[in-house]
């Protein structure tokens, strides 16, 4: 729905949320969106983690984290807490 309502508003934005987008209900499925997380950092510009004291704790944020500042060809790349 979001994806579509930016897309009338102008210029669309696209937006991917790992709790939303990984499936957390079968490990099997959990794990390839884990291993896809890499290719979509790769293309990303921005990344925003929505802070928590458990962020951490959770191997695959560490992952996320760790996949994005990987990448060097981008010297434009920000992230927000």
């Amino acid at each position: 729905f979001w994806q579509q309502f930016r897309a009338c508003c102008g210029k669309p934005l696209l937006v991917f949320l790992d709790r939303l987008c990984i499936a957390q209900h079968d490990m099997a499925l959990k794990e390839q969106g884990i291993r896809g997380l890499g290719s979509f950092l790769e293309k990303s510009q921005n990344l925003t983690i929505l802070w928590s004291g458990r962020y951490f704790s959770r191997l695959w944020c560490l992952y996320e984290l760790a996949s994005y500042l990987k990448n060097e060809k981008l010297q434009k790349r920000h992230i927000q807490i």
